[in-house]
């Protein structure tokens, strides 16, 4: 019996495990550059898409049960989410034309009601926080309102 043991043992030695990666990008992109990838080189930048895919034309929202294309972005998974969602709010501080912020806040409330615990999660990654992106919107519609 202490054979047959010793066999299992040295069969399982066999097995060698996978040599580690030293980044994301090069075990999902093969040396391509990912969305991740940019989203860590500009911070904002999947706000600047987001806001982008978030449609308001009143042709080509979505109908109920439908999703938007920002949210079937981010359901692509939960680290991607996170990255995502975190550069949503760091594009909050973009200077936009009053009606540009108003959408956009608009965006970022539906964001938080759909995805709230990747909304939570990352505070902790968000060099922006909600008062100063809130000061922002509000100074960007008095302006329009002064004017």
């Amino acid at each position: 019996m202490a054979a047959k043991r010793k066999a299992t043992v040295k069969s399982e030695d066999q097995f060698e495990t996978p040599q580690k990666l030293s980044r994301r990008s090069e075990a999902l992109c093969d040396g391509h550059l990912c969305l991740l990838d940019v989203q860590q080189a500009v911070p904002d930048f999947a706000g600047l898409l987001a806001d982008y895919l978030w449609c308001d034309d009143e042709d080509e929202t979505p109908q109920e049960g439908q999703l938007r294309p920002v949210q079937e972005m981010l359901l692509t998974g939960r680290s991607a989410q996170l990255q995502l969602i975190v550069g949503v709010k760091e594009a909050r501080l973009i200077d936009r034309p009053p009606m540009h912020a108003r959408r956009y806040a608009i965006m970022c409330d539906h964001l938080n009601m759909t995805f709230p615990e990747a909304w939570r999660a990352s505070k902790k990654l968000s060099f922006t926080t909600t008062p100063q992106a809130d000061k922002k919107f509000v100074q960007a519609l008095l302006a329009a309102l002064i004017k």
